[in-house]
């Protein structure tokens, strides 16, 4: 088929890559990934709905083919970090890393220190040994859209924690968005001996995001769009 049709387009690719793993890996109902994948399709339905098809034929040997590849590959990771892990963590190691890499995320959430709640809303529980830190089951909605909490990876605890801002202090959060970090330092000092914080970001569609999660979360610093490699575009 590709042999007569020529090269894929990028579009066209992504196409048969979702569509590929709706029928191989998600389980997907056979007409309904072929029908989706062809309606995304511009001026290649019959290329695309071709492939799917045969895809479904040949599906027993296709995944017998993935059985047999490489680690890197079954896993679309760097064949390079696979060897590193496989080096540092041994085989066992590098194999439950890699099988971790393939979860789902989960969700946290930090308390505002500056808008704290009455009530925690339900499925929080505290992350051990990281202050204000909660493992949420589900997204509290509310909470975030009255700015008591802010979704927030633990791990970028540490960097605040690392600096531990004092009142009075000036900081420069050098690539701040989303602005999860910039707000953590900001509430770390507490209320009536607060620190100031210039947050950069290269990008201002991502700039306007960190306006719009300080203001929620009741905070405030100077935000500048600016490169933060070119010092006389944001340094007075």
């Amino acid at each position: 088929l590709l042999n007569r049709r020529g090269r894929l387009t990028d579009p066209v690719r992504w196409i048969l890559r979702l569509g590929l793993f709706q029928l191989l890996k998600m389980g997907v109902a056979e007409h309904a990934a072929v029908d989706e994948s062809v309606n995304l399709t511009y001026d290649e339905k019959p290329l695309v709905n071709a492939i799917l098809r045969r895809a479904i034929e040949e599906k027993e040997h296709l995944l017998a083919i993935e059985a047999d590849a490489p680690v890197h590959e079954r896993a679309s990771l760097p064949d390079f970090l696979v060897e590193r892990w496989r080096w540092l963590f041994g085989e066992e190691g590098m194999l439950r890393l890699v099988e971790l890499m393939g979860q789902p995320s989960e969700t946290f959430v930090r308390l505002n220190r500056l808008k704290p709640w009455d009530e925690p809303p339900a499925g929080l529980s505290p992350v051990d040994g990281v202050p204000d830190f909660f493992r949420a089951a589900d997204v509290p909605k509310a909470a975030l859209e009255a700015g008591t909490c802010y979704v927030q990876d633990p791990s970028t605890w540490f960097a605040c924690a690392l600096l531990a801002p004092e009142p009075g202090q000036t900081v420069l959060d050098a690539c701040a968005a989303p602005g999860g970090k910039t707000a953590h330092l900001l509430e770390w000092a507490g209320v009536g001996a607060p620190i100031q914080v210039t947050a950069l970001e290269i990008d201002p569609v991502r700039t306007q995001r960190i306006h719009e999660n300080l203001q929620r979360l009741g905070l405030q610093a100077q935000v500048l769009t600016a490169d933060a490699a070119q010092p006389a575009q944001w340094w007075d």
